[in-house]
């Protein structure tokens, strides 16, 4: 689980029309609700996927791509690349791998930092870019995870949606909710982070002493880099009682503790989304998935992305020695025979989400591989999502 914090840059107006001539129906390319808003695009011929963050207000080349792209095209010192001020460069054309060639300027100018520190985490090897909300300031995000595609537009074409606006603050665009019943709390809304919920740990501690989030585990730490580029590792989770977006009314919801308040790909799957930028609307209609409850790991593994391998943070009780069955530090290949290497993190949980189900996990350790069979917990969710939604139409509960 990952997320893309503002670059340090000074801001400059950028732009990101569409070409002259190409078509104006929405580009199209697919998502998932288990992971971040990729986008499949090609660069100079070269097949890359971006990054599509909400959250960075300046969009990003990896720098040793940029190198790359210089001395491939042989214009490594004119203008295309050129150095125009500290880090900023020309963007390069982006075109998006769509039903239709769509063809956009990322932005007039892109900053160059170092990727790795995504790449290895989300398992996409092949992002080489990050757009941003300058990217978007003439585009109309739409999201629909029930037909698992995205969409570029340049103007809407929901039917009576429910309008959030959004509120720019310290440079996040935020969505205001009711934290429950009564706490009134600004959450980042951020394409590039495909958990659910999470909290900013003071924050997410308060909530747990006043009981209103009650823990299922204690977690661990959030890192940040220097880069600009921030990384959740791991936190705290529990159970939130209440979240009221509008009048979308949200019982039991799994939230984790991190460095923001924010909400990720998960949550929106809730959802049908436009998120208009450019006039500061958020547009949500409800999905296919707005009243299922959140899915638990029931492996109890602790699985975690660290140094580019999937790892065991935290292992059964009776495992221990090293002939133990599965230990710490073990990294996981493959569960059921798929390989979970280049598998974002949620979307490689859901596998281990069946109450019950037996799997089949590939686990390499100290260079030896072996095959365990586990079976996930079958034991009654301690938090049932007995009353998951509600449709507020008016009333009291409903916060005009």
């Amino acid at each position: 689980m990952f997320f893309v914090a503002s670059h340090a840059s000074q801001h400059v107006a950028v732009g990101n029309d569409a070409v002259p001539g190409t078509a104006k129906k929405p580009a199209t390319f697919p998502v998932e609700y288990t992971d971040a808003v990729f986008v499949p695009s090609e660069i100079f011929g070269d097949q890359v996927e971006a990054l599509l963050s909400t959250t960075a207000s300046r969009s990003l080349l990896d720098d040793s791509y940029r190198q790359h792209l210089g001395k491939s095209t042989g214009q490594e010192n004119v203008k295309l690349f050129g150095l125009l001020k500290t880090d900023l460069y020309q963007a390069p054309e982006l075109k998006i791998l769509s039903d239709e060639p769509h063809v956009f300027h990322a932005a007039d100018s892109i900053g160059c930092v170092n990727l790795e520190n995504l790449r290895g985490p989300s398992g996409h090897d092949k992002l080489r870019i990050v757009l941003a909300r300058d990217f978007l300031r003439t585009q109309i995000l739409y999201l629909n995870f029930d037909e698992g595609l995205a969409q570029l537009r340049t103007q809407t074409d929901m039917k009576q949606p429910h309008i959030e606006r959004i509120e720019m603050r310290n440079g996040n665009p935020n969505v205001v909710v009711t934290i429950a019943e009564d706490d009134l709390t600004g959450l980042i809304v951020d394409t590039g982070f495909n958990g659910n919920l999470q909290l900013e740990l003071e924050y997410y501690h308060q909530l747990v002493q006043r009981r209103r989030i009650v823990s299922t585990n204690k977690g661990a730490s959030v890192s940040q880099t220097a880069t600009g580029v921030s990384l959740k590792l791991s936190s705290a989770q529990g159970i939130l009682k209440c979240l009221q977006l509008g009048p979308h009314k949200f019982h039991n919801v799994r939230v984790s503790s991190g460095t923001r308040n924010c909400i990720g790909t998960r949550f929106l799957a809730k959802f049908l989304v436009e998120l208009d930028v450019a006039h500061l609307e958020a547009r949500f209609l409800p999905s296919q998935r707005i009243g299922l409850a959140d899915l638990r790991d029931r492996s109890g593994l602790g699985i975690e992305r660290e140094n580019g391998k999937t790892v065991v943070r935290h292992p059964p009780d009776d495992s221990s020695g090293e002939n133990a069955t599965i230990c710490k530090g073990d990294e996981v290949l493959r569960i059921n025979d798929i390989e979970v290497s280049q598998m974002p993190l949620a979307k490689l949980r859901v596998l281990l989400c069946e109450p019950g189900a037996d799997v089949s996990l590939l686990i390499r350790r100290d260079q030896t591989d072996r095959t365990v069979k586990l079976r996930l917990s079958n034991e009654p969710d301690p938090f049932p999502a007995t009353a998951p939604y509600e449709f507020l139409e008016s009333g009291a509960d409903f916060d005009q």
